[in-house]
């Protein structure tokens, strides 16, 4: 293993097994003294004073020797893990300064994700919410709170059933996201509409812990797109009031037919919608219907279809269709011509 990445392992101390033998020659050095001294033996001779004597300040000498000798190993044996210990601090203390630096490093990378996304939740009318496996709000964050009448502090600990102002839907998807399911809608809360996003959230045996709650406010969009199907609604009425044939065209597709432009080309206006202008009208319409652009003027020409080759007079007028620009076909059924024999 790299050395870089793991401490030094120390390698086997020999320290106590000198020791242990040390202290076993100072024993048995001990007991052959105290028999040498008082000639303790099977033919043991009785010794005088001075051979007591000499004996004795040998055998004195022989053990301080021995007592030295094991002093000497031990502190060889205390020096050496002394080197060990150090060795293991030093390395200890590098992998301190690593870590310490690791977690620096992602604490500010963690702190700048975080400012990005304050400053997304802070900025754009957005609402995260955290349930646990009860449905309690563990964690709530965005300024889309604040069109609730919440603030972050409010919601923690409470039910988010409670906070959904009693709306069934939603409440729904929140039990399909316990469930295990992950569920999008847009949905209604008192007078704000929100495109929200639901999602399980499962620990690392893969069971459900809680939700997580994604959310927009659509308010602005949702009311746009009433009044443009408002607006649609009466498009629709008023091209059938009229008494002309009325056909759109859109990126090459026919998006609109009346009952009346149906009844001139002798189909329905579910099959014209959506068809090709170039499989019901003639190369001159069809060139005509190309060059119209949002600053074109009103055209009228003789349109022939190909269906039944009946000559049809209209006005081709600029139109805008959702945003885009579009053709519009303006026909009057009394003045359709039957075709030429």
């Amino acid at each position: 293993m790299d050395e870089k990445q793991h401490p030094t392992k120390a390698k086997p101390a020999y320290g106590p097994l000198f020791a242990i033998a040390g202290i076993g020659v100072f024993v048995v050095a001990c007991l052959a003294g105290w028999s040498y001294v008082f000639g303790l033996g099977l033919n043991a001779k009785p010794l005088d004073g001075q051979e007591v004597a000499r004996r004795m300040l040998a055998i004195l000498m022989l053990v301080v020797a021995v007592f030295e000798l094991t002093l000497y190993i031990l502190h060889a044996y205390l020096a050496r893990q002394d080197q060990v210990i150090r060795r293991q601090e030093m390395d200890l203390e590098r992998y301190s300064q690593r870590l310490e630096e690791l977690v620096t490093e992602q604490y500010a990378k963690l702190k700048r994700v975080m400012g990005q996304f304050e400053a997304v939740t802070d900025n754009v009318p957005v609402i995260f919410l955290l349930t646990d496996r009860e449905g309690r709000i563990v964690f709530a964050e965005g300024s889309g709170l604040s069109r609730l009448g919440y603030q972050k502090r409010d919601l923690l600990n409470r039910p988010l059933a409670d906070v959904l102002h009693g709306e069934s839907q939603m409440a729904a998807h929140l039990d399909e996201a316990l469930g295990g399911n992950s569920v999008g809608s847009t949905d209604r809360v008192g007078k704000a509409w929100y495109a929200a996003r639901y999602a399980p959230v499962k620990d690392e045996e893969g069971r459900v812990k809680g939700a997580l709650v994604a959310a927009v406010d659509v308010t602005e969009q949702q009311a746009a797109l009433t009044r443009a199907e408002e607006l649609e609604t009466k498009f629709r009425r008023l091209a059938e009031a009229v008494g002309c044939g009325l056909v759109v065209i859109a990126s090459g597709k026919i998006t609109y037919a009346n009952e009346t432009a149906a009844r001139i080309m002798e189909t329905s206006p579910k099959k014209l919608a959506g068809g090709r202008p170039e499989e019901l009208l003639d190369d001159t319409a069809l060139a005509a219907i190309g060059k119209i652009t949002g600053a074109s003027k009103p055209t009228s020409l003789v349109m022939k279809l190909k269906a039944s080759g009946k000559q049809v007079p209209v006005t081709l007028t600029p139109f805008n269709h959702e945003g885009r620009e579009a053709a519009m076909i303006v026909m009057a059924q009394e003045t359709a011509h039957p075709p030429n024999r």
